[in-house]
């Protein structure tokens, strides 16, 4: 564990303690569990300069929610998205993208899947499992969709609210009970869509397509550059 981890864990675990020896103020308890909280996404080198609290918690949200259990017993051991550069989603994904907006995420996720990572969260993307568990039996390619539905429902729609995008685009079949929650076919359509929770509520724009494999590239190609034109995420020229 690298020494930068070890004393943003230690600062938010001291600022927990305080949270719960102030059992008797309320107030206190929370002001000093969103302290820890920042102490786990604030970034040291960024307090001399111009405030980006915000930035930070996207940033560190979208790394939480892209995170994925270990897969020991899945059907596709330790091939997910963030976890290996050799997933082939992420290969296709990246190369959509490329295509779209004359990037070079396939060539840096070549070179570094670390700098390829950095790439596309700089370019203000996040990827998110709608399910957070892994499928069991371990020769099921997903889990059962009312599980998928139900993680959905508590967890996915609290991340769309904290990371606010301006637009959401849920990839391949398995994804549909997830994106009922949006109102949503796997269609190609790109449809407004509103989200709301006790923490909030999202308005933006949904869609939901194939992934981007086994020659589904073209398709999801289109697709995502329909959603982006809808969102004016595609600069002219």
């Amino acid at each position: 564990m690298s020494v930068d981890i070890e004393s943003h864990l230690y600062r938010a675990d001291s600022w927990l303690k305080r949270a719960r020896d102030s059992s008797d103020h309320l107030d206190g308890q929370f002001i000093f569990c969103w302290i820890a909280l920042n102490a786990l996404y604030g970034q040291r080198e960024n307090e001399s300069g111009p405030p980006r609290d915000r930035q930070d918690l996207h940033i560190f949200l979208g790394r939480i929610a892209g995170c994925e259990a270990a897969a020991a017993l899945a059907l596709h051991k330790g091939r997910h998205f963030w976890s290996n550069a050799t997933d082939a989603l992420r290969i296709g994904l990246f190369g959509v993208l490329d295509g779209l907006l004359r990037s070079q995420l396939r060539t840096l996720n070549g070179r570094s899947k670390t700098a390829a990572d950095d790439d596309f969260r700089d370019r203000k993307f996040f990827f998110v499992h709608s399910c957070k568990v892994r499928p069991v039996p371990a020769t099921l390619t997903a889990p059962p969709d009312a599980v998928i539905a139900s993680c959905a429902r508590r967890h996915l729609v609290e991340e769309i609210v904290a990371l606010g995008p301006r637009a959401v685009c849920f990839l391949g079949h398995n994804t549909l009970p997830a994106a009922g929650i949006l109102g949503l076919a796997i269609d190609d359509r790109a449809i407004t869509a509103e989200l709301k929770s006790e923490n909030g509520q999202w308005n933006g724009l949904g869609m939901a397509t194939v992934q981007p494999i086994r020659g589904a590239e073209p398709r999801t190609g289109r697709a995502i550059r329909c959603l982006f034109d809808e969102a004016r995420l595609l600069r002219s020229g």
